[in-house]
């Protein structure tokens, strides 16, 4: 586990913290491969070694929902909420979001009136010793919700959780083509069949 920078906990000590989170969700095929933000204007990082450095801050991001794991066993997952009128999103989950990795990095910003951490007063902090890594793992699924009373529409994706394995209820389609999706190089099921196919087993040496 990389530990919090010592300029990270200076801010932290402050009466007033400015922060912000960087968002990066992309898949093996790179039909997925988008970056945000919730800073106000877009950022350019370059310190996480990701090939998409530029992330954008105008992209409806709504919040972040952490789980509160008060035990081993708890099953509550991240989320990643959009507010999505328009649909933007709909057809990057129709291409198979499910599987695609997931990170989110919080970071804080300069709260003093000087230079502090190599950065001007007011600006964000992006060193890497200085971005926190809260989640890393994979998109375990993507719903719309409509609200026609607030006239409000949120796209969730709910991030893989602790005890994903344990909980998870849905089926899980034994294909070629459904494991394609997540990993193209898989070739697990291969040899599954609809139906049944004689094929010969050669034994001995």
């Amino acid at each position: 586990m990389k530990p919090i920078s010592q300029n990270v906990l200076t801010i932290l000590e402050q009466e007033n913290v400015n922060s912000f989170a960087l968002i990066r969700i992309y898949d093996k095929q790179n039909k997925i491969n988008f970056a945000h933000t919730t800073y106000s204007i877009n950022l350019t990082v370059t310190t996480l070694g990701d090939d998409n450095a530029l992330y954008l801050s105008d992209n409806g991001l709504a919040k972040i929902e952490p789980p509160i794991i008060e035990k081993g066993t708890d099953r509550e997952a991240y989320k990643i909420i959009y507010i999505d009128p328009a649909f933007d999103y709909r057809a990057m989950i129709e291409s198979g979001i499910i599987g695609a990795k997931a990170t989110v990095y919080s970071g804080v910003c300069n709260p003093f009136n000087y230079t502090f951490g190599g950065v001007e007063s007011g600006q964000p902090l992006l060193a890497f010793s200085d971005l926190i890594k809260a989640f890393t793992g994979v998109i375990d699924s993507a719903t719309y919700a409509i609200d026609p009373i607030e006239g409000t529409v949120l796209m969730t994706m709910e991030c893989a959780s602790p005890m994903a394995s344990l909980g998870v209820t849905k089926s899980y389609l034994t294909s070629k083509d459904a494991l394609l999706q997540i990993d193209p190089t898989d070739t697990a099921y291969d040899q599954v069949f609809v139906g049944s196919k004689a094929i010969s087993l050669l034994w001995g040496k």
